[in-house]
């Protein structure tokens, strides 16, 4: 969702530059897709080494 007001009006009424704004908006989303990468690799990888553990008691 786009709202121009956002990049508009409010950082002349809170007296940021625009380059600040417009780099907030790029990296949050930024930020949260790599976080979400992070926890879906370690969650994964939990799973990978359970599933392994339980195939090596199944073979021993």
């Amino acid at each position: 969702m786009h709202i121009p007001a956002l990049h508009f009006i409010i950082p002349h009424t809170v007296g940021l530059p625009a380059w600040w704004w417009t780099g907030t908006f790029m990296l949050v989303p930024w930020t949260c897709f790599t976080v979400f990468l992070l926890w879906f690799y370690r969650n994964a990888r939990k799973e990978e080494e359970l599933r392994i553990q339980k195939i090596e008691e199944v073979l021993s």
